[in-house]
């Protein structure tokens, strides 16, 4: 069943076309990856799905319901969340308090019984990501790599049905990748959370996903599980290199 389906999407800044006629669709329970060079237009993709950008044509519906054009409130409160690539903290709050804010949304209020339950699954979605222990630190004193976890726990805290992110093991180490990447698994394998991911750090992606869109100058070339996009002249020639065809071995068959 599908969960989100892209039809034809086109964005126009001026005389650039940033998205040009791209389709796809995700399934429920799926882990897609979005794959392609800086500026082939996978951020500018999600900005369309998440609300942000109104597309210039094309369609999209999740989960039955036409979202192009809405508000990215209102399509978050639908149960699409997601996270930016450069973390944005509310300042001035604690991690609790940053966490608290989607917990009062129409959506997260609704499914967990009312603002009085806020708090309590504030917490619960902290422990999801192992940021409990800094519950009441402000936010000015994580580290990088806790500023990632506190976008997932933002977007976690709507109970989405489907989470898009946006490069989020972009500057971290490979200690800190680990526990987030494990993270997204199990939130996808024990709950069924639907995941929409870009990222650039190929051998933690390509263990993750379980198929695969590649895009280059706002168009889909290739379309696959990972074995198939490592070893699609395409997409070598347009993003991966020659030493491309050895992440096939890492990847989901």
């Amino acid at each position: 069943m599908n969960i989100l389906e892209v039809s034809s999407l086109y964005k126009r800044f001026g005389g650039l076309e940033a998205t040009k006629d791209v389709s796809f669709t995700v399934q429920q329970g799926e882990i897609l990856g979005i794959l392609g060079p800086n500026g082939a237009g996978k951020t500018t993709l999600f900005n369309q799905i998440a609300g942000s950008f109104a597309p210039t044509a094309g369609a999209i519906v999740f989960a039955g319901q036409d979202i192009t054009g809405r508000s990215a409130h209102a399509v978050a409160n639908l149960g699409l969340a997601r996270t930016f690539q450069i973390p944005r903290p509310l300042h001035g709050l604690t991690v609790l308090e940053n966490v608290l804010v989607p917990c009062y949304s129409p959506r997260a209020t609704g499914l967990i019984g009312g603002r009085k339950y806020a708090k309590d699954w504030a917490k619960a979605v902290l422990i999801t990501v192992s940021l409990d222990d800094k519950a009441d630190l402000a936010v000015e004193k994580l580290t990088h790599g806790e500023l990632k976890k506190l976008e997932l726990a933002k977007a976690l805290a709507l109970k989405p049905q489907l989470i898009m992110l946006d490069e989020p093991f972009a500057g971290l180490g490979v200690q800190e990748v680990a526990p987030i990447a494990e993270s997204v698994r199990k939130l996808n394998q024990e709950h069924g959370l639907t995941v929409l991911i870009i990222e650039h750090k190929l051998k933690e992606f390509m263990k993750l996903v379980h198929r695969v869109i590649a895009l280059n100058y706002g168009e889909k070339i290739a379309e696959g599980t990972p074995r198939d996009i490592v070893n699609n002249p395409l997409v070598i020639e347009a993003y991966l290199g020659k030493g491309g065809a050895a992440l096939a071995s890492i990847g989901n068959p």
